[in-house]
């Protein structure tokens, strides 16, 4: 009877301390601006991903990419430095807290540089990932531009912010002040990048997908796309294989 005894007190012990976790998780802030030079309780992805967000104050240290400071003038910020040791396509990710119930996500973001690649947004669902939000290429800016993401979802679930290393070092991506409302109600600049130009099988019939032209230095010209046959009368074929597009 002893022996019973102290093992269910073991387990209803361990049980307690689970709920206590898990209910403290759920009440975590998930708002931040970076402000106090840290993540808040965000984090850093120590499993699948290549490299960190950082954060920042001024400008990023790399010429003709990134911010030049954070929204307020004074402020921090998250970015991602493309700078060498990194590999075009590696990719830093961010993760929330795990929250519950419907909310509107919303958060600025800079994506100024040469070769600037994707930023998405992620709602991680029973261990499933479905992208959300995108945006790719440069925004020809170093000002500060609005997202908005609803999550209309009432169950458990993370939201990962990942950053894709472009082709050089202008190559950096920032994110700041973001914010949690119960308004689901989204106003965004811009239009999301289709999913189909985030992927590797492609038909060339209406874009790249996820291929993309390397720039000088790396090569001298670049591929094309085209319906019909090459310019050039003696070379290359009439038409794709199906022979319609």
């Amino acid at each position: 009877m002893t022996i019973l005894h102290h093992r269910l007190c073991l387990f209803f012990i361990t049980y307690e301390l689970f709920a206590v976790r898990s209910c403290s998780s759920q009440d975590l802030s998930v708002d931040c601006n970076f402000d106090n030079k840290t993540l808040c309780n965000w984090q850093n992805d120590k499993i699948v991903d290549h490299f960190d967000w950082m954060v920042r104050e001024g400008s990023t240290p790399s010429h003709g990419t990134g911010p030049t400071s954070d929204s307020s003038g004074n402020g921090s910020y998250i970015y991602i430095e493309a700078s060498y040791p990194r590999r075009y396509n590696e990719k830093a990710r961010l993760l929330s807290p795990w929250m519950t119930g419907a909310k509107r996500m919303t958060f600025i973001y800079s994506m100024y540089g040469s070769t600037i690649e994707s930023l998405s947004v992620y709602v991680r669902i029973n261990g499933s990932d479905s992208r959300i939000w995108s945006r790719h290429g440069n925004l020809w800016t170093s000002n500060w531009t609005q997202g908005c993401v609803a999550i209309n979802y009432y169950g458990s679930y993370q939201i990962i912010f990942e950053g894709v290393a472009g082709l050089s070092y202008t190559a950096d991506i920032a994110v700041d002040d973001i914010s949690f409302s119960s308004n689901l109600t989204c106003s965004d600049a811009g239009k999301s990048t289709p999913d189909h130009m985030f992927e590797e099988n492609c038909t060339f019939n209406e874009s790249f997908c996820g291929w993309r032209n390397v720039l000088q230095p790396w090569d001298q010209f670049n591929w094309y796309m085209s319906a019909r046959a090459t310019p050039s009368h003696g070379t290359g074929p009439t038409s794709d294989h199906t022979g319609n597009k």
